[in-house]
């Protein structure tokens, strides 16, 4: 019997890796991914400190190697008319890969098919504009900027690094 995580295998023709829909993602392989992600983001400037990561019982769409290993993830939070981005990223061995968009056309076509998803949501920070690209690139389109006023140092004091 196939388990109910693979049911949902979409593999990519292009590549050797095949895209799979988790209910929980501390179900899936991303969540061995997401330390990496989580330290990616503080040490790029990119998120506050300490950055939690989602809580395990979000759902994910995961990019699995030939081996099983998650190269890439969308975590998100699924709401009754918007689903929300909660994390998302790829390996850095496979970046410019298109796995990221691969994972959003993925997660877009499933929120098609339960017919009564409105958005999907996420944001990023302003400097990251590696994101703000992939995002536009996707079709995603840019609604609001947020302001804040921070009272109290939560990062390292470290400026954001540029996009990569």
């Amino acid at each position: 019997m196939i388990p109910p995580s693979q049911q949902n295998d979409q593999p990519t023709a292009e590549s050797p890796y095949s895209i799979r829909f988790y209910k929980h993602y501390g179900h899936s392989p991303a969540w061995q991914l997401v330390p990496q992600a989580v330290n990616f983001f503080e040490e790029s400037g990119f998120a506050p400190r300490p950055y939690l990561p989602p809580p395990f019982t979000d759902s994910c769409v995961t990019a699995i190697d030939e081996d099983g290993n998650a190269i890439g993830f969308i975590i998100y939070y699924c709401g009754c008319e918007s689903w929300d981005v909660t994390l998302s990223f790829v390996d850095s061995e496979h970046r410019r890969e298109h796995i990221h968009t691969a994972l959003f056309f993925a997660l877009r076509d499933k929120a098609r098919e339960q017919g009564n998803i409105d958005s999907i949501t996420c944001t990023t920070h302003a400097n990251n504009l590696a994101a703000q690209a992939a995002f536009e690139a996707q079709g995603r389109t840019k609604e609001y900027i947020t302001y804040t006023y921070s009272l109290k140092d939560g990062s390292d004091g470290k400026s954001p690094l540029r996009a990569q």
